[in-house]
């Protein structure tokens, strides 16, 4: 009985657009931290200023950040994590400092 490979026979392999090669999680990130950005942005218009403390602010901005920040470099999440939440404690620490 001939096996699979005798019967497709060895091909060479495309040069075409392989689907498997892109980073779906990096593009998906890209494009939520994008959406996550503009409603940050928008949020002043649902939101009263008030109800939200001024550390609520630091910690919401950082999200789109850091979700735009992996879908553009080749850090793992690992590590824009751990920058993500050192730039929330240091800009926590200006304004509780300042």
């Amino acid at each position: 009985m001939p096996s699979k490979r005798d019967i497709i026979g060895n091909s060479p392999p495309s040069n075409g657009l392989r689907w498997s090669h892109f980073q779906w999680n990096r593009i998906s990130a890209f494009f939520v931290g994008v959406v996550a950005m503009g409603l940050y942005f928008s949020m002043n218009s649902v939101v009263d200023a008030n109800q939200i403390p001024s550390w609520g602010y630091e910690i919401l901005a950082v999200i789109p950040i850091g979700l735009i920040w992996y879908g553009l470099s080749r850090s793992s999440w690992q590590e824009i994590l751990k920058a993500i939440v050192g730039i929330a404690v240091g800009g926590m620490l200006g304004i509780y400092a300042f």
